[in-house]
């Protein structure tokens, strides 16, 4: 393996393109949950007042007296493990597991949260409305049976879809009632960002390279490894008598990317052990190294490409950059409204896995 440093994650520029294109609110396009809602509130409290050997092991926890199962949080996991922002994320955390399934709980519990407070306070939207919102839904489609051919393969009818759609739109009219009206970020203000947060916007260099490898291992004595190094000398004296580096690696190379003919794809520094690191970034495009030594074994490398550093130009990115500022402002007003109606909730935990 060539690459014992992990730099994971993604680049900044790169997020907060992804952050425009998705939708801010993920919460308002969480369908209902699982459960069947026909008992209504009662059933759900009936199960929380059971003794802990009686009650429903699927339920996880009460929220205001409603269950959560399992099930519930298994399927906000799956809704957001398509989330791209969440799956970047979550390639930048330890536990990823553990954390992906608190979120996928957080997000039921909101979501729950704010279906009472729609019934509570009464919000509701015209008929025309939700069929407009249909339509617009459908049309992403080749056609209304192929969205409803669609929707089987979900377990999904289309009216209860209908009556998921008319739920988000009540919950997003309850939101813009409660967070007020967000001003879009001035020039000025996104111009601010770009220059308070420049290195968000900085590419580093990379190179792209190929190489052939010679692995050495622990057991190696010396004179076996000196054995390699003049195999892979003769190698390297062929190629530059003319012989193809591809071919000489898919022919010779010990690692898995011979059959690719060695080629590694782009890297910046600090993915690679420093030796080889050291050598790639110091040949020109179709430039070929002596043979390098590193913890792996001998290599021979040729860089096939390069990428020079650069700062994506404000002017290139201020348009999306004034969409991020604005959504992220609307995100910040959700959470601290979310968090009011956390704080008045009353949560029972029956697993300590979502205990908060």
């Amino acid at each position: 393996m060539i690459r014992p440093v992990q730099i994971s994650g993604m680049c900044p520029v790169k997020r907060i393109l992804i952050t425009v294109c998705c939708a801010v609110f993920t919460l308002l396009l969480i369908g209902g949950c699982s459960r069947d809602d026909s008992g209504g509130e009662g059933a759900d409290t009936l199960a929380g007042g059971r003794s802990a050997e009686t009650r429903d092991p699927s339920i996880v926890a009460l929220v205001n007296g409603r269950a959560i199962t399992i099930s519930d949080v298994d399927q906000q996991v799956k809704v957001l493990e398509q989330d791209p922002m969440v799956a970047s994320d979550q390639e930048e955390r330890e536990n990823r597991t553990e954390w992906i399934r608190k979120l996928a709980f957080g997000r039921v519990v909101g979501r729950i949260l704010l279906e009472e407070a729609i019934e509570r306070e009464g919000v509701h939207v015209p008929p025309q409305a939700v069929d407009a919102r249909m339509g617009e839904i459908i049309s992403g489609y080749a056609s209304e049976v192929a969205f409803k051919e669609r929707l089987a393969k979900s377990g999904l009818t289309f009216a209860r879809f209908r009556e998921e759609a008319e739920k988000s739109m009540r919950i997003e009219a309850l939101i813009d009632v409660h967070i007020g009206p967000i001003r879009r970020p001035s020039d000025t203000e996104v111009r601010k960002y770009y220059d308070d947060n420049i290195m968000q916007f900085f590419t580093p260099e990379y190179v792209k390279a190929s190489h052939i490898l010679f692995r050495v291992d622990e057991t190696d004595g010396e004179s076996e490894k000196e054995t390699k190094r003049f195999r892979m000398e003769a190698i390297l004296e062929e190629i530059k008598a003319g012989a193809d580096f591809a071919e000489m690696a898919t022919r010779y190379s010990e690692c898995p990317t011979a059959d690719k003919g060695g080629d590694l794809g782009f890297f910046r520094r600090g993915e690679m052990v420093d030796a080889f690191q050291a050598a790639a970034f110091a040949l020109e495009v179709n430039e070929i190294s002596d043979v390098v030594e590193t913890i792996y074994g001998f290599h021979i490398i040729k860089v096939t490409d390069r990428q020079k550093e650069y700062y994506t130009p404000f002017e290139e990115i201020r348009d999306n950059l004034a969409t991020y500022i604005y959504k992220k402002k609307k995100q910040d007003a959700m959470d601290r409204y979310m968090k009011k109606l956390r704080a008045s909730a009353t949560i029972e935990y029956f697993d300590p896995e979502f205990q908060q």
